[in-house]
């Protein structure tokens, strides 16, 4: 079973959280648009948390 992971987004903390997106047997091409899909629909994406101490 093909599976991909994301980023989805980060916690109040700023930690980074992510999203694991498995498709079916040999589905390998479907995984990766549902990836793509959503890494494109993030508004977050270009813009890292700010950095703590």
């Amino acid at each position: 079973m093909p599976a991909i992971t994301v980023p989805s987004g980060f916690t109040r903390d700023g930690l980074p959280v992510g999203l694991q997106i498995a498709g079916p047997w040999r589905g390998e091409a479907q995984g990766l648009r549902a990836a793509a899909a959503f890494t494109a629909g993030q508004p977050w994406a270009p813009t890292p948390p700010a950095a703590t101490d």
